[in-house]
């Protein structure tokens, strides 16, 4: 009887490109649509501040430079930092003005991120499928290819 091992999937970090969103740079290197897990990985500059979101699946994160935090907790996540985001978390991303260099984030999470007003009334919704299909649309208009390897 042959046993047949799972396929590993593997994706270069080098060979998907960097998509500029206005104040931070992001890529995504894996994409599970049926369960909408992602690994997204993020560079903000010094200053940065997400808005205040809530979390309907899991999240982890690794820190492989820079420094950031939430604003709600006091925490600051320097390089080499793990963390979990559980469901129904609430946090805003901050990225410490006093950082000497870009902060680069690798985040691997499930489900989707919504994005609350000062209120905490949903007002968008970010989910796997909205964020393949924008970082598509990105690679469209910046005339680069996109990359055929990130989809499970």
């Amino acid at each position: 009887m042959t046993v047949r091992e799972p396929i590993v999937g593997h994706v270069d970090d080098a060979s998907v490109p960097w998509m500029d969103a206005g104040e931070y740079q992001w890529k995504i290197l894996r994409v599970d649509r049926p369960s909408g897990e992602r690994v997204l990985r993020f560079r903000f500059p010094p200053g940065f501040r997400a808005p205040r979101h809530r979390h309907t699946g899991h999240s982890f994160g690794y820190t492989t430079a820079g420094a950031w935090g939430y604003e709600e907790y006091g925490s600051r996540y320097e390089a080499g930092s793990f963390i979990h985001e559980p469901a129904g978390s609430v946090h805003t991303l901050v990225v410490f003005a006093d950082n000497t260099e870009t902060t680069d984030v690798l985040f691997i999470s499930r489900g989707a991120n919504l994005t609350l007003d000062d209120d905490g009334n949903v007002v968008f919704i970010t989910d796997t499928d909205v964020l393949i299909d924008g970082y598509y649309e990105q690679c469209d208009a910046a005339g680069v290819p996109r990359p055929t390897h990130i989809e499970v």
